[in-house]
């Protein structure tokens, strides 16, 4: 289950969060997340993760199985 932070501050740009899993195709799953999920018609966020020295372009954030969140790398 993923923490929807875009519930609770719609205009939050940083977040610290934890990975908690990754799919077979390269999605990760974080513990908590600004990125809002494509659902309803309504296109997902797409971004950048920052750590450490290194960075990683999200495409897009998908929503499934309850409230997990797979954020989708942009390559």
């Amino acid at each position: 289950m993923t923490k929807p932070l875009f519930r609770e501050d719609a205009y939050l740009r940083r977040a610290e969060a934890e990975v908690l899993a990754h799919t077979s195709e390269g999605g990760i799953v974080l513990d908590q997340s600004i990125f809002y999920p494509t659902g309803g018609g309504q296109p997902g966020d797409n971004g950048v993760l920052h750590w450490d020295d290194e960075s990683m372009a999200i495409a897009t954030a998908i929503k499934v199985e309850g409230e997990t969140i797979i954020l989708v790398p942009a390559e």
